[in-house]
């Protein structure tokens, strides 16, 4: 039997603190969103999220951040799927490699455990900067 996924909080961990950021240094906020929604139930859900880990898929995204490089700081929140970002935070980073800002990323997970992959994606966007 399927689990049926209701959200029931008005937002999620990431959300919440990505406003927090953004209110405390004056920054804008921007999305990431799949065009194509994940599925209602939780079960499919989550399959269909573990399948697009495994294939290293690159969905096709809502919106693309423009201007990017018009930023000097980026800070990067997601949530921990599966010990890394989820497949859409790869798609947008790779499209729109961030060549000259100061990068930090958070992860909304109690562990923040991150992937070596992760890890090495935004330190590739930033060389110098260690994360």
């Amino acid at each position: 039997m399927e689990r049926e996924y209701q959200k029931n909080l008005a937002k999620g961990n990431t959300e919440i603190v990505a406003e927090q950021i953004a209110a405390a240094v004056d920054a804008d906020l921007f999305e990431v969103e799949r065009a194509e929604s994940y599925p209602v139930s939780y079960d499919a859900c989550t399959k269909e999220a573990r399948n697009e880990a495994r294939m290293k898929a690159r969905p096709e995204l809502v919106n693309d951040l423009e201007r990017i490089d018009e930023y000097d700081t980026i800070f990067v929140g997601y949530p921990n799927w599966w010990g890394t970002m989820p497949m859409p935070m790869f798609a947008q980073l790779e499209k729109n490699w961030i060549s000259r800002a100061s990068v930090s990323h958070r992860s909304a997970h109690m562990r923040a455990v991150v992937s070596a992959k992760a890890r090495r994606m935004c330190a590739r966007c930033v060389p110098e900067q260690r994360l």
